[in-house]
């Protein structure tokens, strides 16, 4: 079992060696976009998280796709997202279809029966997550129980990675991971989504970082590259 975050532009601003030295995150998934936009930190959290060398699994979009159309249009700006951050196929691209999802879709389609509403839901979630797979990534699909039971086929989500979100109980059926709730980790200010991930993915051992010669610290540091002050007394410690 591995423990696994979620985040979000909610998260705001996150100390990323903070995060990695709290030893309560094994490895991260992203929100990427939700709708027709970009999440505003999705590739600066990807590039922070690269840096502290805490493995981003998995990103997400949040899904306001009411046609087939829509649904190809939110794969692929998140495949696009995937391909310029420069994640591997290995990434795990997730669905997420909540409740707001559903009453923007009974409101552009009403008149729909819940059973045509259904119809539509695993129609939007199996042309988005094809589409993934075709551009060489894992797709997975975002639910919680109420979904898995009442909107979603068990076809579908048998296809792909299962995410669920159960707070505060137990699993309560099978699944790849698990979202129990919210926790705390030294380096994110806001609360953020804890996970229990069960898949088989191997956390890199991070390579340490070859000395420099006391030569080329001293040239570094009349650059000016390892700043003043305090921060500078650190840099240089962490350097031997």
């Amino acid at each position: 079992m591995q423990k696994v975050i979620d985040v979000s532009k909610w998260q705001g601003n996150i100390d990323y060696d903070r995060v990695k030295k709290s030893g309560k995150v094994d490895a991260v998934i992203i929100r990427s976009s939700i709708g027709n936009s970009t999440d505003e930190k999705f590739f600066e959290y990807v590039n922070g998280f690269d840096t502290v060398e805490i493995p981003v699994i998995g990103i997400y979009h949040f899904s306001h796709a009411v046609t087939i159309a829509d649904a190809q249009r939110e794969a692929a700006l998140i495949v696009s997202n995937a391909e310029k951050a420069g994640l591997p196929k290995s990434t795990i691209i997730f669905f997420d279809f909540e409740y707001e999802s559903l009453d923007n879709l009974k409101s552009k389609a009403s008149g729909l029966s819940n059973s045509e509403l259904k119809k539509v839901i695993n129609n939007i979630t199996n042309k988005f997550c094809s589409m993934i797979t075709t551009a060489g990534y894992k797709a997975g699909v975002y639910f919680n129980p109420d979904f898995a039971t009442n909107w979603f086929e068990s076809a579908t989500l048998d296809s792909y990675v299962k995410w669920l979100a159960n707070w505060g109980k137990s699993k309560s059926m099978t699944c790849d991971i698990w979202q129990y709730g919210t926790t705390t980790v030294d380096g994110i200010t806001n609360q953020v989504d804890g996970n229990e991930s069960y898949l088989d993915i191997a956390i890199p051992t991070p390579s340490p970082k070859p000395k420099k010669s006391n030569d080329e610290i001293a040239d570094d540091v009349s650059k000016g590259l390892y700043g003043v002050g305090e921060d500078r007394k650190k840099k240089l410690e962490a350097e031997g």
